[in-house]
């Protein structure tokens, strides 16, 4: 379905409701503080809110943000990786049960060539990121340096060459683990399989068919200053980073109209407009919940289950509520990042959402708490928005 112009109440919504959403934006914007915001929501292919304000860095004088502001996405990258990957998966390229090895030669070890590609698409590898960062911390010495392929960034090919020894800390497939390292693993897949850096196979493949042409896998230097930053000195440098290392599980940087025009690819089963980017089996394969019974443990809590898709986080009886999603049908998937960006898709109420904040993130960086996450203000949008939904 393409994108339309019309009323709320055209497709069902109340526009008192939404107005309410705007003025409250700015109430939870501070609450977080978030010195900026861009936020877009359609239903049934028709945008009813599409806002943008405040301010592109903390600074009082800084300039505005505007509805094409650029955003760093943060973890939302992974379920565009994910998505890469799957469009090698349809096409035979490359195997849902075959073992990362076959691909990435160098991930080898004890119990690795049971890895499979869908434990990396799942956070079920037994992969986790302290171990990996450890592991290139204490064998930085010995690890195997080769030289970059016209393919590779050299920064990036480095960091994954001093991790590919990472022990597993859980044998896979018992546990969910989120895990950014196993995901770039997935990214260096991808690279391999299609033989294309894995920012332009994401750009011909996902980004141009979709027009999301304010999407890129790290940020020239030349559009820094026009995107927005995060208030806390070590969150920009992070930024900063990720922009200069395009890893696929963490630097993609997007707009709000481009990140909810990807929600709506999946919400149209693989199609925008007249394009196809996935078959409506991949999709429903992608947005259900591929580990049942398995457990999740994040941050030093533990879940009684991961409910994890293929690169999607998908709601169940129990984790909307968890999460912070009261209002959306169990049917319902999504993803956020660090600094809580936010993207969900509801295939029952037809809604597509994306929530793209600007703040001081240094309480969110290492190991924070759920708490902090659901009480953001990306869920109370959420929330306000599907309660806007009247028919």
């Amino acid at each position: 379905m393409a994108w339309t112009e019309g009323s709320p109440e055209d497709v069902g919504m109340s526009s008192p409701r939404l107005e309410r959403v705007r003025r409250s934006m700015r109430e939870w914007a501070e609450k977080v503080g978030q010195h900026g915001v861009c936020a877009v929501v359609a239903r049934r292919g028709v945008v009813v809110l599409d806002e943008a304000f405040g301010r592109l860095r903390a600074e009082p004088d800084s300039p505005p943000v505007r509805p094409d502001t650029i955003f760093w996405l943060a973890s939302i990258s992974k379920v565009v990786c994910a998505t890469a990957a799957m469009v090698l998966v349809e096409e035979g390229r490359l195997g849902l049960n075959h073992p990362v090895s076959i691909y990435v030669p160098e991930f080898v070890g004890e119990k690795k060539e049971a890895v499979r590609v869908l434990h990396l698409l799942t956070h079920t590898s037994g992969l986790r990121d302290e171990d990996a960062d450890e592991y290139a911390k204490n064998n930085s010495e010995s690890a195997s340096v080769r030289r970059p392929e016209r393919t590779e960034n050299p920064e990036l090919a480095a960091y994954m060459s001093a991790r590919y020894g990472t022990p597993l800390g859980k044998d896979p497939g018992v546990e969910m683990c989120y895990s950014t390292f196993g995901m770039d693993l997935l990214g260096e897949a991808v690279r391999r399989v299609s033989g294309q850096s894995f920012a332009d196979f994401v750009a011909e493949r996902i980004c141009r068919p979709l027009g999301m042409n304010g999407t890129a896998y790290g940020l020239p230097e030349s559009r820094r200053a026009s995107a927005a930053q995060p208030g806390e000195a070590e969150a920009r440098s992070l930024m900063e980073y990720v922009a200069r290392v395009p890893h696929p599980g963490g630097a993609a940087f997007s707009t709000a109209r481009d990140l909810a025009r990807f929600g709506q690819m999946f919400l149209d089963g693989g199609r925008a407009g007249g394009v196809r980017v996935l078959s409506p089996t991949t999709v429903a394969a992608m947005t259900r919940n591929q580990i049942p019974g398995l457990s999740s443990g994040y941050a030093d809590e533990v879940f009684r289950e991961g409910s994890w898709g293929f690169g999607w986080s998908v709601l169940s009886d129990w984790k909307g509520v968890a999460w912070g999603l009261g209002l959306s049908s169990r049917r319902a998937y999504c993803h956020s990042g660090m600094g809580l960006a936010f993207l969900w898709v509801d295939p029952e109420y037809e809604l597509v959402g994306a929530y793209l904040p600007a703040e001081d993130t240094s309480r969110l960086l290492g190991r924070y708490p759920w708490e902090i996450r659901r009480n953001s203000g990306a869920f109370l949008f959420a929330d306000a928005v599907t309660a806007a939904i009247v028919d």
